[in-house]
C-alpha cells in the first residue's frame, strides 16, 4: 500500500464519524482533512482513538458501576 492510498484510507476511516445524511458537514470536514499534511492526519486519527479509548472505558466503568449496586 502506498502513502496516498494510506491517505486515502485514513480520511475516509475519519469521514466514516458523520452519518451519511450529514453531506455539508462531510464535504467540509473532507476538504479540511485533504489540506492536512500526513503527519497531521496521524494524530487526528490517534486524537480520535483516544476519545473513543476513553469513552469506552466510561462506559465500561458505568455498566461495572450499575452491576455493582444491583448486587447490593
Amino acid at each position: 500500500m502506498n502513502m496516498n492510498d494510506e491517505r486515502r484510507n485514513t480520511i475516509a476511516l475519519l469521514l466514516s464519524r458523520y452519518p451519511e445524511d450529514a453531506e455539508a458537514e462531510r464535504e467540509k470536514e473532507k476538504a479540511e482533512l485533504e489540506s492536512m499534511t500526513d503527519e497531521e492526519l496521524y494524530y487526528t486519527l490517534e486524537a480520535i482513538r483516544y476519545e473513543n479509548d476513553q469513552e469506552a472505558k466510561r462506559d465500561y466503568e458505568a455498566d461495572r458501576m450499575e452491576i455493582l449496586e444491583e448486587r447490593g
